[in-house]
């Protein structure tokens, strides 16, 4: 089960990393250094989502409905 929540997170940083690092290379506003510091930055946006997700699990907030539901999908967080 940690194996495949570890899998996720980072699956989910490659393609969260690769799309802020393709928006730096458009020029409009995000400055990235380079695709490290993209995979870096997604793999703390993925923790910090997951953590969100499991306290709110935790605090029995479903993530289906409301605002949260559509932001967690779009932001590509995982929904544990």
């Amino acid at each position: 089960m940690i194996v495949g929540l570890i899998i996720g997170i980072l699956i989910g940083a490659l393609f969260t990393g690769l799309i802020i690092w393709i928006v730096g290379k458009l020029g409009m506003g995000l400055e990235v250094s380079g695709f490290g510091p993209a995979f870096i930055a997604a793999i703390v946006i993925a923790v910090v989502g997951g953590l969100i997700s499991w306290l709110l699990g935790f605090l029995g907030v479903t993530l289906g409905g409301g605002l949260w539901g559509p932001s967690s999908t779009w932001l590509s967080l995982p929904s544990f």
